[in-house]
């Protein structure tokens, strides 16, 4: 036990048989540990290496299984259990967090890493030593469904999250898995699993960003590559990213799994090889330590090979011990089984009171012609729309539908808008109406929707994406459509081919906009909306996001002006689906940069003849009840490649406030072309009304580095502009 858990990982890999060492490097599916320790009790002789939940589990069924691997085999090595836990540990007592783009929308890692403490500690309590998170794929086309498991599109704040998050989980001795590495976040058309059309420049400035700082900042124990192929290469069989990127460049020493079935893809899907052997062997090559859900690569044709010489032991040896180093790390061998008498004693005051703040603090006012706060007590609210009355908390997180017999489910003790609005202003101001579905009318909903508005002064829209069905929405084959159910638009597969509101909703905002009322839309979901067509008659606009399960109270804080909103958006938001890409740090040709002529549909143009290439609304974009005063923006160079940048913020408004401070670089020249600007810093203050503090940040030789043209990382010396809001700066790096 003194020894480091790479020098006890040796010393067991010593001992082992060869069959014993290719136990370790397969997972035994997924939601059926009960099964499994029948199986096992029932006499089966086999090795459960690890598996994962994405239910509700028994515990004592996983202590079944782990007597088993404990107690029964020769090594007595454990079994490790997995979990998602993008936003809190997919199990029914578990805490629901904000999804990730709410976290990111706070630009407080700090809060980030609290919340990953929160949550390492839980899945720690329920069993779990892994969590397939943080997702760090960089975002770059919001039609993609997984949009909302990640911080948003810029690379800087999706490593400053996930280094956060990988520390924060780690501290509870639970290993964190970064995913999905890599480039996963600009499938074509959208659609999840499709190649990535992008060079390696683009990848090693944007893509590979978030990973290198898990990895080499926050030393985080285990990877998950992504299913997409870049170049022709799916990932798992890339060399150049998985040996020379991964485990050269980056020095790479923990546990890489599969994505569920990747390797299978490798012959139906992708088709780079025809037998199971040489999926194997590919995956061999390419230092795929696990592999998940079931054996395909390493099956009974591998241990067979492996056995007769046709494939190097000493090359199994290396995934095994990575294997066997990541469960000492966790200190699984110590603690193998899970406290049954704790089990559900998770959920604590503290961790919900966590939730409600990353959701006051990440929910963002996109727009308001003072119709927000809602001050008045007895004003009369029209109601209106699929997300009114559900709490719509993100995908990859654990609903009843999962489990409808599990004891206890945090998900059942959200507030739905509806909820929090009645308890707010009372049950006779708030008039309801579903209104339609995400994608399909209501028979009758239509003369519900305009009677709640004619009975109203204002009208709360609450529309948006829907992935709080995602195991049980109306797309499954068993229902055969049923339109009884909530229509998914969002989660992994659930991919849209556009961003604009489905007609079904389109209609209500119709309904709300002949009344003349005001009216405040809210939308949830993690991914943008395209909405420019409406904007002009809205009156508030806010992105929602899957915000916790405290989600709908902070919303009604926010909504009623008890809670200034401080939340920023963490992605750009396209004027349409024909606007995409639209990220914010593009390079000086692109967004119709040459004729300067955008047209619109009154007076066409050029680039384009009948839109603006810009965003609707631009990344980092975020209003307040207040107003803020930036002043004084200023830049020194403090050491060999170290600039101070300062600035001077003042509260102007008469509401005490947060904010978040951002500061980004543009390069005036450089051999390879530069962004028109990128984040290098950002920070988050508090600011009491009238008060004034000076932000300052510390720049180093990375937030002026840039990948060179032989690939490798340069810094870029010579003009620069520091921008922070309506400021800017020049200042010039000498050599």
């Amino acid at each position: 036990k003194t020894k480091s858990p790479e020098e006890r990982a040796k010393d067991l890999l010593s001992i082992m048989t060869v069959d014993e060492k290719l136990d370790q490097i397969v997972s035994c599916g997924c939601n059926n540990v009960k099964e499994l320790a029948d199986r096992l009790d029932n006499g089966e002789k086999f090795t459960v290496s690890g598996t994962y939940t994405f239910r509700s589990m028994n515990p004592a069924d996983f202590n079944r299984l782990q007597k088993h691997m404990v107690e029964g085999t020769r090594l007595g090595i454990p079994a490790i259990l997995a979990v998602e836990n993008t936003h809190g540990v997919c199990f029914p007592s578990a805490t629901i967090f904000p999804t990730s783009g709410c976290m990111a929308a706070t630009f407080d890692d700090g809060l980030v890493n609290k919340m990953a403490k929160a949550s390492g500690e839980e899945a720690y309590a329920l069993g779990y030593k892994q969590v397939y998170a943080p997702n760090v794929d960089v975002s770059r086309d919001p039609r993609w469904g997984r949009t909302e498991e990640n911080y948003g599109e810029d690379p800087y704040l999706s490593a400053k999250m996930g280094l956060a998050y990988v520390k924060g989980v780690q501290s509870n001795k639970v290993a964190a898995t970064v995913k999905h590495y890599i480039a996963y976040g600009l499938g074509e058309a959208g659609l999840n699993l499709t190649p990535a059309h992008i060079g390696e420049r683009e990848i090693r400035d944007n893509m590979l960003v978030p990973f290198d700082w898990a990895v080499r900042k926050g030393k985080a124990w285990s990877v998950m590559p992504s299913y997409n192929e870049i170049d022709g290469e799916p990932v798992h069989a890339s060399k150049k990213w998985m040996i020379d990127v991964l485990r050269k460049e980056l020095k790479f020493d923990g546990m890489v799994i599969t994505d569920y079935g990747a390797t299978h893809m490798f012959k139906d899907f992708h088709r780079i090889c025809e037998t199971n052997i040489e999926v194997g062997k590919i995956a061999l090559d390419n230092e795929i330590d696990f592999e998940a859900s079931s054996a395909c690569g390493y099956d009974e044709n591998f241990r067979k090979a492996v056995k007769s010489g046709e494939i190097p032991i000493e090359k199994v040896d290396v995934l095994v011990k990575h294997v066997l180093t990541l469960k000492f790390r966790v200190g699984l061998f110590e603690d193998p089984y899970i406290d049954e008498k704790n089990f559900t004693k998770v959920h604590t005051k503290e961790k919900i009171a966590l939730s409600r703040k990353i959701a006051e603090r990440g929910i963002t006012l996109l727009k308001n012609d003072g119709a927000l706060p809602i001050k008045s007590k007895k004003i009369k609210i029209a109601l209106i729309g699929p997300n009114a009355d559900v709490a719509q908390m993100g995908n990859y997180m654990f609903y009843r539908i999962m489990d409808k017999d599990c004891e206890d489910c945090s998900a059942d003790h959200a507030y739905t808008l509806r909820k929090a609005l009645t308890e707010k202003y009372g049950e006779n101001n708030i008039n309801y109406s579903k209104g339609s579905d995400y994608v399909f009318d209501i028979e009758g909903e239509e003369e519900k929707v305009k009677k709640c508005i004619e009975n109203s002064e204002i009208v709360i829209l609450a529309l948006g994406s829907n992935s709080a069905e995602s195991t049980g929405g109306n797309q499954g084959a068993a229902v055969e459509r049923d339109k009884s159910k909530p229509t998914v638009t969002s989660g992994e597969g659930f991919d849209m081919h556009y961003i604009e509101l489905p007609p079904a909703q389109r209609k209500l905002f119709e309904l709300a906009k002949a009344s003349g009322k005001p009216t405040v839309m809210i939308l949830y979901g993690g991914k943008p909306h395209a909405i420019e067509e409406e904007l002009p008659y809205l009156s508030a606009v806010v992105q929602m996001y899957g915000a916790g399960e405290e989600g709908n109270k902070a919303l009604v804080d926010i909504l009623s002006g008890k809670v200034c909103p401080s939340g920023r958006l963490p992605f750009s938001i396209p004027r349409s689906t024909g606007h995409i890409p639209t990220f914010y740090n593009y390079k000086p040709s692109a967004r119709g940069a040459c004729y300067k002529l955008h047209g619109s549909k009154d007076k066409p143009g050029m680039d384009y003849v009948l839109s603006d290439p810009s965003a609707l609304f631009w990344f980092g974009h975020g209003l307040s009840y207040t107003t803020f005063e930036y002043k004084n923006l200023k830049a020194e160079k403090v050491g060999n490649i170290k600039v101070k940048v300062s600035v001077s913020v003042k509260n102007t408004g008469d509401m005490n406030a947060e904010t978040s401070v951002l500061l980004f670089t543009s390069c005036k020249y450089r051999p390879i072309t530069p962004e028109v600007k990128k984040l290098v810093a950002f920070k988050r203050i508090k600011l009491n009304k009238g008060e004034e503090k000076e932000v300052t940040f510390m720049l180093d030789k990375e937030s002026f580095s840039y990948t060179g043209v032989n690939m490798k990382k340069t810094v870029a010396y010579g003009k620069y502009d520091f921008t922070v809001e309506n400021l800017k700066t020049e200042f010039e790096l000498k050599k």
